[in-house]
């Protein structure tokens, strides 16, 4: 058995993904955390011995998984109420 997912493409994930971004950053920000760059926090000690990586785009395999995986949440989250 398989299953196929069509009609999200990439661009999708990447506007879905923006807007769960500014609602948590939104979030955050009103219960008084500062949100600061990759830059600025990079300069911070603590993180002085790491190597920031830059992001690629995520496969299909990816996508379909994080689907997958958001929808089983969602289902758990109804399921709780």
């Amino acid at each position: 058995m398989s299953v196929g997912l069509t009609g999200l493409e990439t661009a999708n994930f990447q506007e879905i993904t923006n807007a769960a971004y500014q609602r948590m950053v939104k979030k955050l920000t009103d219960c008084g955390f500062e949100i600061v760059s990759s830059e600025e926090a990079g300069q911070a000690e603590m993180f002085q011995d790491y190597t920031k990586m830059i992001g690629g785009t995520p496969s299909q395999a990816q996508i379909i998984r994080l689907y997958i995986n958001c929808t089983d949440r969602l289902c758990l989250l109804r399921n709780k109420k």
